[in-house]
């Protein structure tokens, strides 16, 4: 009995763990030189160059990154955003924009891109669809203006 109780225990914090694993394999807490690492191998650059210098003096660090030229794909991303707050250089959120048209055919594919990794277990309101990780960790989907986009953030529901 206690074996099976420590089975399930342990196969509860992986799933805790994987739910806070996102789009690019981002996880909430990471620090920069693995996220900056892990989008480099999935293709993605960043113009800016490392922040880690920026991230030890200023509150809210941001940095961008794009697919390198001639990777596309069904859902073109266009950019990610990945969001550094309080000193700190650990991944608060990260917003990703994927530019192509709204129709019913592409609401489908970005649903079922996001319910892959996250389950079936949203809130849908006009504008988007809303996943709750945790506590402390959400999700948010929608479409503006020309992008769709994939927001997974700390604190909070929130638009971009």
């Amino acid at each position: 009995m206690k074996k099976t109780g420590f089975v399930i225990l342990l196969l509860s914090l992986y799933v805790g763990i994987f739910a806070l694993t996102g789009l690019y394999n981002l996880s909430f807490g990471e620090k920069y030189k693995v996220t900056n690492t892990q989008l480099k191998k999935q293709g993605l650059q960043s113009p800016n160059g490392s922040p880690v210098k920026a991230l030890t003096k200023q509150s809210n660090v941001s940095v961008v990154y794009y697919p390198k030229s001639g990777n596309s794909s069904e859902l073109q991303l266009s950019r990610i955003v990945l969001y550094y707050e309080n000193s700190s250089p650990l991944l608060d959120s990260w917003l990703g924009y994927y530019v192509f048209p709204q129709t019913e055919k592409s609401d489908k594919i970005m649903l079922e891109k996001v319910t892959n990794l996250h389950g079936d277990d949203y809130f849908r309101d006009k504008d988007a669809f809303y996943w709750t990780l945790d506590e402390n960790h959400y999700v948010t989907m929608g479409y503006v203006s020309d992008s769709y986009f994939i927001y997974y953030v700390t604190g909070k529901h929130q638009r971009p």
